[in-house]
């Protein structure tokens, strides 16, 4: 398992964050945090601009 450290994140008062399963390069997890729930994706194995295209194109 990959670890984060999840202390980086801009979610304030994270209460539970487990693995969302199924995905094949990214890691997902679902993330609740004061009364609100966030979907996080990670891909560790890339550099940090990765995820701009989907960014741009969402």
């Amino acid at each position: 398992m990959y670890n984060f450290d999840y202390s980086k994140l801009p979610i304030k008062n994270i209460q539970k964050i487990f693995p969302i399963a199924g995905g094949y390069v990214n890691l997902s997890f679902s993330v609740d945090a004061s009364n609100k729930k966030y979907f996080l994706k990670l891909q560790p194995n890339t550099k940090s601009n990765f995820f701009d295209y989907e960014l741009k194109n969402n």
